[in-house]
């Protein structure tokens, strides 16, 4: 099995923020492929970047990258993300860029997505979405 990681994962792992964050990633990470939007890396990246301390941030981030693997985009991705992009727009309920990119790559290639923002990818078709904010074995 392989997930996508949404952003708001690894800022819980990053923050401590959620109890047994780290562990819980951790024991994922040891049982099932983990994969990141390269976009996710573009929103990690520069949060560590325009942080009090940046240079420690981004050692933090690179310490994490191990754990997971950063996909490059492909057209299938961006396809899948437009036909997202659309179907939103038509249901009135407009999805941020960010979301809609991930959102477009786990769908293309099957992955469901982890992440604690439901709201950010409910109503899209054909995706599965899993709750990182739950308690429960993925």
């Amino acid at each position: 099995m392989s997930l996508s990681v949404d952003t708001c994962v690894l800022v819980d792992v990053l923050r401590g923020t959620r109890p047994n964050a780290r562990d819980r990633f951790l024991d994922l990470a040891a049982s099932i492929e983990l994969n990141l939007c390269a976009f996710v890396f573009h929103e990690l990246a520069y949060g560590a970047m325009v942080s009090h301390r940046p240079a420690e941030h981004l050692n933090r981030l690179e310490e994490l990258l191990r754990f997971v693997t950063v996909r490059a985009w492909a057209k299938p991705d961006a396809l899948a993300a437009a036909e997202i992009r659309i179907a939103r727009r038509s249901q009135g309920r407009p999805a941020g860029v960010v979301d809609t990119l991930i959102a477009g790559q786990a769908r293309a290639r099957g992955w469901p997505v982890l992440t604690a923002d439901l709201h950010h990818f409910d109503h899209v078709d054909g995706l599965t979405v899993i709750d990182w904010s739950a308690d429960v074995a993925v």
